[in-house]
């Protein structure tokens, strides 16, 4: 356990599913016009894999102590916990959204 600030904790929440705020992907992070679907998902699964990998080796740090600046948003400085939390949240709000455009489709 270990306390997140304020701002930091609201961020963590905004990132979850179901998405209340929407905000503009950042430019460098904006995926390439023509993805294969087959190897997208294939490096979202190993991906998922090697992250599950990294979770586990932090066993017994202190998630709350160990801080660095967001790759991201370099002024925003996340502790560690939250930095998992934030990217666990992330990824289900993509599932999430991959489900609502799966669903579009076929009821159109």
């Amino acid at each position: 356990p270990w306390k997140r600030g304020l701002f930091v904790g609201w961020f963590v929440k905004s990132v979850e599913p179901p998405v209340k705020l929407k905000v503009p992907t950042f430019r460098a992070l904006v995926p390439a016009e023509a993805l294969d679907r087959d190897q997208v998902v294939e490096q979202l699964l190993r991906l998922t894999g090697d992250f599950a990998g990294v979770i586990d080796s932090m066993k017994g740090l202190d998630l709350g102590a160990i801080k660095f600046p967001s790759p991201v948003l370099p002024l925003l400085k996340l502790d560690l916990g939250s930095a998992v939390d934030l990217n666990l949240g992330h990824n289900r709000r993509h599932l999430w959204a991959s489900d609502r455009i799966l669903a579009e489709r076929e009821s159109a």
